[in-house]
């Protein structure tokens, strides 16, 4: 009797202990995810924006692996992440190799990218520039800042007789990313017989390996222009240009001019819309579970998404200077994320 007594009283304390860690779990969620890793990869670009989340958010650990574009993306389509940061689809061959797979873009917040430059006696904002001269100059066809083609944009400037000096980011010239692509739009010749090719090739300028080492040219030779992060140039209040849209307005980047683009985008062309305007996108494979058959991280990752729009992550990337999205294509991201399987 007395052995019969105490497996009742061990099967009695069992099943209280379960009620009790359940409730533990109900009342605190983010117990459940803890110790897991959802783990990110994209460009380098976007870094500041995921160390940003990684630093506000606790429910469970998250990794962004900063790299190129484009092996942000292999990383990703290789299954060895759970998400990509990316501004652009992938490319037709990239789908290819997760044709059995759905994939989701979700927008989780803008960016921009900003011409800085260092022309002496020309304060931000004032210099003028289109996307054919912008081309131009970076393929080295216009050599010289007072040349006729950018006096013909900017007649109330003295431009200096000064040589341009071009510096690009070696950590983005991936077609994949946001720069380099919108060059390739406007000039045939960025691409010429490299169809197969992955990578930009500039033709003209110095190859700077990060933000820091770029700024450092910029502070130390007159002439350079540079292509940045909005949000880097916005921190470290640097120089920026205004660029012509679609609509012939000229327009230097800004939280308004960012969120115009993309609603321009959704609906009309707007007069002030910025054109060098991306949405940063959250890729992830719709069907998860099939992918990664791991329950748990699935739903960290759902969870952790669902955060980024929430009005607490939205902050958190408007403190990383990055545009929080407008609140049409925010529902829209939070409808696909209900989507998932996992």
């Amino acid at each position: 009797m007395a052995s019969h007594s105490f497996l009742l009283e061990e099967v009695y304390v069992k099943a209280l202990l379960k009620k009790i860690i359940l409730s533990a779990l109900l009342l605190n969620p983010a117990f459940v995810w803890a110790g897991l890793e959802v783990k990110g990869a994209g460009g380098t670009a976007y870094k500041p924006l995921a160390q940003s989340w990684i630093a506000d958010y606790s429910k469970s650990k998250i990794k962004y692996d900063s790299k190129n574009t484009a092996e942000g993306i292999n990383e990703f389509l290789s299954k060895d992440c759970d998400f990509v940061l990316i501004d652009s689809a992938l490319t037709a061959a990239e789908d290819k190799k997760v044709k059995s797979h759905n994939l989701l873009y979700c927008p989780v917040a803008l960016s921009a990218e900003a011409v800085v430059y260092n022309l002496p006696g020309i304060s931000s904002g004032a210099l003028r520039l289109t996307p054919k001269l912008l081309s131009d100059i970076f393929l080295g066809k216009i050599k010289k800042w007072n040349d006729p083609s950018l006096r013909a944009v900017n007649p109330k400037l003295l431009l200096p007789d000064l040589d341009i000096l071009v510096v690009h980011q070696s950590d983005e010239s991936s077609l994949n990313d946001f720069f380099p692509a919108f060059l390739a739009k406007q000039n045939s010749q960025w691409t010429l017989k490299r169809e197969k090719d992955k990578n930009l090739h500039w033709p003209v300028g110095q190859n700077v390996n990060g933000n820091r080492k770029v700024l450092d040219k910029l502070r130390q030779w007159a002439g350079v222009i540079v292509v940045l992060n909005y949000s880097f140039a916005q921190e470290k209040q640097l120089p920026v240009a205004q660029i012509q849209n679609e609509s012939g307005q000229y327009v230097e980047p800004a939280l308004k001019s960012i969120e115009s683009a993309v609603l321009g985008n959704n609906n009309v062309k707007a007069a002030k819309a910025y054109p060098l305007m991306a949405e940063v996108m959250i890729s992830v494979f719709q069907d998860y579970d099939k992918t990664f058959h791991q329950h748990n991280r699935g739903q960290a990752l759902v969870d952790f998404l669902n955060w980024v729009l929430s009005s607490e992550g939205q902050e958190v990337s408007a403190k990383a200077f990055f545009v929080p999205l407008p609140e049409s294509v925010l529902n829209q991201s939070l409808e696909k994320i209900k989507t998932i399987q996992y």
